[in-house]
């Protein structure tokens, strides 16, 4: 396992967090930071799978 994997996951980890918690506390901009860094985690490895082909 690679540090750009160690990384991502600990980024989309966060977010996950950020979003139960934005949830949870009903405070929007956790709710939409979570979203933000899990839609930048997700689309970001799309990218490094592609350019990996």
């Amino acid at each position: 396992m690679n540090i750009q994997k160690i990384i991502a996951l600990v980024i989309l980890l966060s977010g996950i967090i950020l979003l139960f918690y934005g949830f949870i506390e009903s405070n929007q901009i956790s709710l939409i930071t979570g979203i933000a860094l899990i839609v930048i985690t997700i689309l970001d490895y799309m990218k490094l799978k592609n350019r990996k082909k």
